[in-house]
């Protein structure tokens, strides 16, 4: 995988399912990154050359827990860990224009609620604690891949709140469990991937236990972040699937069959079984216009703080 440099975390990446793939660019040398909105990334389906559904380079090693997609982690290599450690020297003087751009850096990065946990323990405690935190955070990822945990079972581990027992066991740290997580989240770059017919069977599975919110969709896929420019689509796909009464196996199979270029006859099927061509044409164009595959940020928070910051935003 590409290195993701904490300088330009290129979070956004608009439209349908042909769309570019959201990698990140290169940090530049001196000059702060525009603000961005930290959103979804969508990419194109790469190479699957054991057909597996899963794209070759996102294959990861050990076991992957029950959930849609596949999680994956990026530790970070020296020049990220030499950009790291420069923007949180620099948190240290937040009111110089170095340390704006520092946490404009960050926001940009690592999102706004991150940033600003990271800002606030610098604050509190010296850019020294965050600093062995970030050290410590790594080592500990690396000696769970040592034992062969895959990138799921590590995520997992940060979430129950393992790693963190280990990380304090190692070093005396101020810092909270919330801090903590924000630099594990900056150390690790917790990603999900899914197909378009794996996120049409998350969608099915909130309508049919009533969860059929924006809201419900992001938090089945452990994403901290919103949809940004698919929030539409995603809302069709709902609206559709309330309406024609589908359930996640069949929502799967249309997203299926739509993936292999059979819109015209997913929506002929449809419109045979009797459904309005007003509640038909709306969701078949929805549903196409999700994107082949889309990958969305995941966070080493526990549930309990997920919940308490959980976006409340309604389909």
């Amino acid at each position: 995988r590409q290195a993701r440099g904490p300088e330009a975390r290129e979070t956004v990446a608009r439209g349908g399912p042909e769309q570019g793939s959201g990698q990140r660019a290169a940090p530049p040398s001196d000059r702060p990154p525009a603000p961005a909105v930290q959103d979804v990334r969508l990419a194109e389906r790469g190479l699957d050359l054991d057909h597996d559904g899963r794209e070759d380079k996102y294959e990861t090693s050990g076991a992957q827990p029950a959930g849609p997609g596949i999680v994956f982690l990026q530790l970070p290599d020296p020049g990220r860990k030499a950009a790291t450690s420069g923007l949180i020297g620099r948190l240290a003087d937040s009111a110089s224009p170095a340390g704006r751009a520092a946490y404009e850096a960050l926001v940009a990065h690592a999102g706004p609620h991150n940033a600003g946990l990271l800002r606030q323990a610098v604050s509190a405690h010296g850019p020294d604690p965050v600093q062995a935190a970030v050290e410590a955070t790594a080592a500990i990822a690396a000696e769970y891949r040592r034992q062969g945990l895959g990138d799921a079972e590590i995520l997992t581990a940060f979430q129950s709140g393992q790693a963190a027992t280990d990380l304090r066991s190692t070093l005396d740290t101020p810092l909270a469990d919330a801090e903590l997580a924000a630099v594990a989240d900056l150390v690790l770059l917790p990603e999900r991937r899914l197909t378009r017919v794996q996120l049409a069977g998350v969608i099915g599975a909130q309508v049919e236990t009533g969860r059929s919110t924006i809201a419900g969709v992001q938090a089945a896929i452990g994403s901290p972040v919103h949809f940004g420019g698919q929030t539409g689509n995603i809302r069709g796909v709902i609206a559709g699937a309330q309406a024609l009464q589908l359930a996640p196996k069949e929502l799967a199979r249309l997203a299926e069959q739509i993936a292999a270029g059979l819109r015209e006859a997913v929506q002929a099927e449809l419109l045979q079984a009797g459904h309005r061509p007003e509640v038909v044409h709306p969701f078949v164009s929805s549903l196409a216009a999700l994107p082949a595959a889309v990958t969305v940020p995941q966070t080493t928070a526990t549930p309990v703080a997920r919940n308490d910051e959980e976006n409340s935003e309604e389909a």
